[in-house]
């Protein structure tokens, strides 16, 4: 699912993507589901959608003030963070939310957890407060930017993004900078990992198009996106949603490397490598090369009279890089 200004939802398939039919045109700003018959939208003057997998409903926040980040550990534990320090939860009773106090008056952009007592959320001037199961409080983040993303990989391993560019982490005890600020047209907009392997980080910007990190924000590589706003991203496809469009990431890369005898070292020519995305070739004298689409690929070599090796995650990343 997507969402957008004017109300807009978008549906994908595994297909193609469909417009759904929201029922209201305030705008809307995250979403977030427990299954795909149990999702959740929020947006302008305290908008909650739901989806039942057939249609959306509205259900009542408790405010007026704008929804513009939500999340959950289940269908009947969700966090909601809005302008003016508004955190609203629904705990599963009847459709009602429960406003909460956040102990701030700063607006609020983004809200993720480890669990429902182990909360984050993250907004203006560098707030970022913390829910421990009973209370909110707040963290020194060393920062003033407006920090626009949150997301972890557990209650030890958080990141935050600021609308200069800046990358936070936390590690369970503080919060550090893992990338500083920088031109606010480079701003970092959304973040992700990957589903399957947590040390790569995708980040979406603002006019800088999206970045890939393989060591968990160590260092940074440009996947050549087009020149648009990237208001956010999603590892599962890499999908980037953008004011050029809706995009997906289709760049490839080169595998390259020699394939030699265990005790001589001696190149081996004819073997035959092959990813798990079917793209095959053979050695020339022990060197190959071949040209791959981006992702986590394993390898496998065959050559007369020689043992089976296969090399498991080998990253390759998107955009025609090597």
């Amino acid at each position: 699912f997507a969402v957008g200004g004017y109300g807009t939802i978008l549906h994908y398939d595994g297909r193609s993507w469909s417009a759904l039919n929201s029922g209201t045109t305030e705008e809307l700003h995250d979403v977030w589901g427990s299954s795909a018959t149990d999702v959740f939208a929020v947006g302008d003057n305290g908008t909650i959608l739901h989806y039942n997998g057939s249609r959306w409903t509205p259900w009542n926040a408790g405010t007026t003030e704008n929804l513009l980040g939500i999340w959950g550990t289940s269908s009947t534990d969700i966090f909601a963070v809005g302008t003016s320090g508004t955190i609203v939860r629904y705990e599963g009773t009847s459709w009602i939310w429960t406003v909460m106090n956040s102990g701030t008056a700063e607006d609020l952009d983004a809200v993720w957890g480890a669990s429902s007592t182990d909360v984050f959320a993250a907004g203006n001037d560098g707030v970022i407060r913390h829910f421990d199961g009973r209370t909110w409080t707040g963290m020194v983040s060393g920062t003033t930017e407006y920090l626009t993303g949150i997301w972890g990989a557990g209650g030890n391993t958080v990141f935050v993004c600021g609308d200069m560019g800046s990358i936070l982490r936390y590690d369970g005890q503080s919060w550090s900078a893992s990338r500083t600020g920088g031109s606010r047209w480079n701003a970092v907009t959304d973040f992700a990992f990957h589903r399957l392997n947590t040390n790569i980080v995708y980040a979406s910007t603002t006019r800088a198009g999206v970045y890939i990190s393989i060591n968990q924000g160590g260092r940074w590589l440009n996947l050549g996106t087009p020149a648009y706003n990237v208001y956010a991203v999603s590892a599962a496809s890499l999908f980037a949603a953008t004011d050029g469009g809706l995009l997906q990431c289709t760049g490839t890369g080169v595998i390259a490397g020699k394939v030699v005898q265990a005790g001589s070292q001696k190149g081996i020519d004819g073997a035959r490598i092959f990813t798990d995305s079917g793209v095959m070739t053979r050695s020339v004298y022990g060197e190959y090369m071949m040209v791959c689409p981006s992702g986590i690929h394993t390898v496998a070599v065959i050559a007369d009279g020689q043992a089976t090796q296969t090399l498991k995650n080998v990253v390759v990343l998107g955009a025609d890089v090597s």
